[in-house]
């Protein structure tokens, strides 16, 4: 199954950043998981401060690592053969610090079961760029920036783009 990825993080710098939030959803839209880590970096960018945290859900959304990495690996482990789609390379690394448990001690994952094998592809960056700037400008109301509406951006455009349909 097509799982579309989107995460947000906090500073610009891919070697120096720490996810903020990550969301999946599924081809289908039946299936989706949106997480947000709890505490939040305390060291980010101007620009998420002022355009990604207002928008964070927190609340249950809003999990320690530990919870984190047991529910992405519980929600990947009832998917058969995930194949992830992403817009941006370094959603896939952002993820897979979260799959293998950020900076905790082995010892803490041990009750988080084993990493599900999953499969990776990148997008076609370009065209799908420019669908996604189409999607949020038809949908003004739409939160650009929170992991969870940027992922089903991705997903209509991706969708859209695959069966070579208008797109916005």
């Amino acid at each position: 199954m097509r799982l579309f990825l989107d995460t947000e993080f906090s500073n610009e710098n891919l070697r120096q950043t720490e996810l903020i939030s990550l969301a999946l959803v599924s081809e289908d839209g039946g299936a989706e998981l949106y997480l947000e880590r709890e505490p939040l970096p305390e060291q980010c960018s101007v620009f998420v401060r002022a355009n990604v945290y207002p928008l964070l859900d927190r609340g249950a959304a809003a999990v320690p690592d530990i919870e984190f990495t047991r529910r992405l690996r519980a929600f990947l482990r009832g998917i058969s053969e995930p194949l992830i789609i992403a817009d941006y390379p370094g959603d896939k690394f952002l993820m897979q610090v979260a799959l293998t448990g950020f900076t905790l001690p082995r010892s803490a994952l041990a009750e988080s079961g084993p990493i599900p094998a999953i499969h990776w592809q990148i997008a076609d960056a370009a065209e799908l760029a420019a669908r996604i700037e189409r999607w949020f400008a038809a949908h003004p109301a739409a939160k650009r920036h929170h992991a969870l509406v940027d992922a089903r951006a991705l997903r209509d455009c991706w969708l859209a783009h695959r069966w070579r349909s208008p797109c916005w």
